[in-house]
Parts: C-alpha cells; sequence; structure tokens
C-alpha cells in the first residue's frame, strides 16, 4: 500500500477527521484527499506519469 492509497482509505473511513494540521490550517481526511487529487490530475493533464521511472 502506498501513500496515496493510505489516504485515500482514511479518507473514507475518517472522512470528518483531521488530517492535516500546520499552525491554524486544518483539513479533514476528506479535504486532503481531495486536494491531493485535484493535485495528481493536474500534474498528469501537464504530462507526468503515475509511477516512479
Amino acid at each position: 500500500m502506498n501513500l496515496s492509497e493510505i489516504l485515500a482509505v482514511s479518507a473514507r473511513k475518517f472522512p470528518n477527521k483531521e488530517g492535516f494540521i500546520a499552525g491554524e490550517d486544518r483539513l479533514t481526511y476528506k479535504e486532503v484527499n481531495e486536494y491531493v487529487n485535484r493535485l495528481a490530475n493536474a500534474l498528469m493533464q501537464r504530462g507526468f506519469e503515475k509511477g516512479i521511472k
């Protein structure tokens, strides 16, 4: 299981639990997962590919 999968599982199991805290900023696991997915999709649209090369 990789970090992306762990985050997705946490977002399903604990969507409203805080998953990211930085100073005053707090995001739920669901919010973090949504941000990460948007970033990954944006990178793939710009030519990045899944996996490690």
